[in-house]
């Protein structure tokens, strides 16, 4: 035991831990969540990145396509979208506790986002004049 160390003290977090419980929705009533907002619907694809993928309120609405990785079924979390009250504009930033971030997403959620890529495209050649894409500032990809 001469060679053995203990160990020092543990790290203090300077957050303190969750104090208050998880909530979770069941089935049932997410599946009528789901059921009230279908696919098509300007709310489904941003409630999916949050069930599916876990992704943050401000996150959903921050994805760009090439943050998604539909062949190898990545997703990239690197920005979040946010309100600025002074100037009454949406702007991204980093994400929260700049936590970046890639996540798996499963084989459903993959053929969701490939449909919606599809619709996006269509409605892009059919409306493309008359369509204003929320864009970075080098004005090349549009979210989702």
């Amino acid at each position: 035991m001469v060679y053995v160390k203990l160990p020092g003290p543990r790290a203090k977090a300077k957050v303190d831990t969750r104090s208050s419980e998880h909530i979770y929705i069941e089935k049932d009533k997410i599946d009528a969540i789901f059921e009230r907002f279908p696919e098509m619907t300007s709310t489904h694809i941003p409630m999916m990145f949050a069930y599916r993928c876990g992704a943050r309120p401000s996150e959903c609405f921050a994805f760009f396509w090439e943050d998604i990785d539909l062949e190898n079924a990545k997703l990239s979390i690197n920005r979040q979208v946010q309100w600025d009250e002074t100037n009454k504009v949406w702007y991204f930033t980093d994400p929260k506790y700049d936590s970046f971030r890639t996540i798996e997403m499963d084989n459903d959620f993959v053929e969701l986002l490939k449909r919606e890529k599809e619709r996006q495209e269509l409605d892009q050649k059919r409306y493309g004049s008359i369509i204003r894409d929320c864009t970075k500032t080098n004005n090349t990809s549009s979210t989702i």
